[in-house]
């Protein structure tokens, strides 16, 4: 079978993304899980695992868990208190199976379910919740990444996050590049102010790419590739990576393409080795 990335088979990672069960996405020497099955979670992880590879697990681990669907395992900006706590409780598990694999960190995001808050109460539950998160990361001595998401209809500017996230060391960001360009396009923001802003707290990166509203209702996560970066509602990838390539810290690259009829194997691969090439570069000169 052809490779999608060392170690990596491309057929098994299109099956499994297929199926939206047990599967995992690729980066630089670490691939990360999520979805996996109650009752199958250590078979589908030990499948993929790689003793060359670090492991990361994307919230929630397992679906469905205690018979909830993906949609109730984040929302940690909901006014309602047992949706929080349900969040939570799910998250504690996710972590507690993710220490497990010895896994590198473990990823949530966080949401605001069915309710709709206020945006003072919004910057209150986020603040209570990324303590509660907080505190779950060192019961298990496992660090969380809080991904940017520009959803939310008060709680979305990046100096909310940092002021959320700042007074918590075991804590990181993960910035996701088709979300950072959703959040611009729904707001008429800046992408790469915002990418800029963040640098500091970014421990890891999604990689995906969308031009527009429909083409993400329709399509996904369109995968990285250089002839699509930064033109016709694309964000360039390439100009994020350098904005945040000099932090003073590791950054997990993680891909996050969509599997579907119309992905082709040669157009991720493509994609991935210019990133890496470039990536590659950007690291080298912010350590000369």
């Amino acid at each position: 079978m052809t490779q999608l990335w060392p170690t990596i088979d491309f057929e098994d990672f299109f099956n499994r993304k297929v199926k939206t069960q047990g599967y995992y996405n690729p980066g630089f020497d670490t691939w990360q899980m999520l979805q996996c099955t109650s009752d199958g979670w250590r078979k589908e992880t030990e499948s993929v695992a790689n003793n060359r590879m670090l492991l990361s697990i994307h919230h929630p681990y397992v679906v469905p868990w205690k018979s909830l669907g993906r949609d109730q395992s984040s929302n940690f900006l909901d006014p309602n208190q047992a949706a929080r706590s349900t969040s939570l409780q799910w998250l504690t598990d996710s972590v507690s199976r993710a220490k497990e694999q010895n896994a590198q960190f473990v990823l949530t995001h966080l949401t605001h379910g069915s309710g709709k808050p206020t945006p003072e109460q919004a910057e209150n539950l986020a603040s209570r919740s990324v303590e509660s998160i907080a505190r779950i990361s060192e019961s298990f001595n496992m660090p969380i990444h809080i991904e940017y998401l520009g959803y939310h209809p008060s709680f979305h500017l990046p100096e909310k996050f940092i002021s959320a996230l700042e007074d918590y060391p075991n804590l990181g960001l993960c910035l996701d590049t088709g979300h950072l360009n959703r959040w611009a396009q729904i707001h008429n923001m800046d992408p790469y102010q915002a990418a800029s802003k963040l640098s500091p707290l970014i421990e890891s990166v999604h990689l995906w790419n969308t031009s527009s509203n429909l083409e993400y209702r329709h399509y996904g996560h369109v995968p990285v590739h250089n002839s699509i970066d930064g033109v016709n509602g694309y964000i360039s990838v390439e100009r994020i990576l350098q904005t945040i390539a000099p932090a003073k810290h590791p950054i997990t690259i993680i891909f996050e393409p969509s599997i579907h009829s119309k992905v082709e194997e040669a157009f991720i691969t493509e994609g991935m080795l210019w990133i890496k090439h470039l990536w590659t570069n950007l690291q080298d000169h912010a350590n000369d």
